[in-house]
């Protein structure tokens, strides 16, 4: 199916606001642990800047099955999402 056919959803940048509530309770339950809590994560404004170039990225590629078959960019999202930047490039 050609990129015409299907639609780019409304990005949403709001949603990603409980990001910050994640990055607080990981650093929480490390920090309880006794475990590094600085340079853990990437910031908030650079994560939603991954999520704002989405739709040009997704916009390249012709063939919905493709879009749908790409579980390495659902994982680089998640982990980048996470503020793990260095994971996502695994």
């Amino acid at each position: 199916m050609k990129k015409d056919k299907f639609e780019i959803v409304k990005k949403d940048i709001d949603s990603i606001v409980p990001i910050r509530e994640f990055e607080s309770g990981i650093l929480k339950f490390l920090g309880d642990y006794g475990l590094p809590t600085d340079r853990i994560f990437v910031g908030v404004p650079e994560r939603v800047r991954v999520f704002e170039n989405l739709d040009s990225v997704i916009s390249k590629i012709d063939d919905l099955k493709v879009v749908e078959d790409s579980y390495y960019l659902s994982k680089y999202l998640a982990a980048t999402a996470s503020g793990l930047f260095d994971a996502a490039l695994n």
